[in-house]
Order: C-alpha cells, then structure tokens, then sequence
C-alpha cells in the first residue's frame, strides 16, 4: 500500500485535482476489496478449523456407566462429611 493511499483526501493540498483525488479514492476501494477478500477467506477458514474441533469433541463425552462409580463415591464422601458436621453440632449442643 504506497503511503499516498493512508492519507485521507481532506489533508491534501487544495491545488489537487479532481482527478487525482478519483484516483486515490479508486486506488483504496480497490485496497478495500482486496482486504475484506482475505477476511473472508480468513472467516472460511476459521469457521472449517472451529467445526473440526467440534467434530473431535464428539469422540470426549463420558457415559453413564462410566459416571455412575464416580457419583456414587463423591456422593458418599458428601455424606459422610456432612453426618460428620451434623453430628459435631448435635453433640455440641447437647454438651452445653
């Protein structure tokens, strides 16, 4: 991108013409076309990599029966601790 084409057309000189202002402001839609292109395929691209993803996420998932061990231990160390508080408090005040 030449450096003429970051400079926006109100900075320039008041003697430029008309047609050099056409020029510049037709030499940055034709930049602008390019780059929203690249986005787009930027886009194409990002959107194939995130749906592979989600396809290989579909293989990770736990099962029921897997999980079924796993509840059952955390639910009984819940309970445990919990009869453990209970009964702590039920003896604390039964002591005063």
């Amino acid at each position: 991108m030449a450096i003429i084409d970051s400079t926006p057309i109100s900075l320039l000189d008041a003697n430029d013409s008309t047609a050099t202002k056409i020029a510049i402001m037709a030499t940055n839609i034709a930049n602008m076309g390019k780059d929203i292109t690249e986005l787009k395929s930027d886009i194409k691209s990002d959107v194939a990599d995130l749906k592979q993803r989600i396809d290989n996420m579909g293989n990770r998932y736990v099962t029921q029966d897997e999980f079924k061990p796993v509840r059952g231990l955390v639910y009984g160390l819940v309970g445990i601790i919990l009869t453990t508080v209970i009964g702590a408090l039920i003896s604390l005040v039964l002591l005063k």
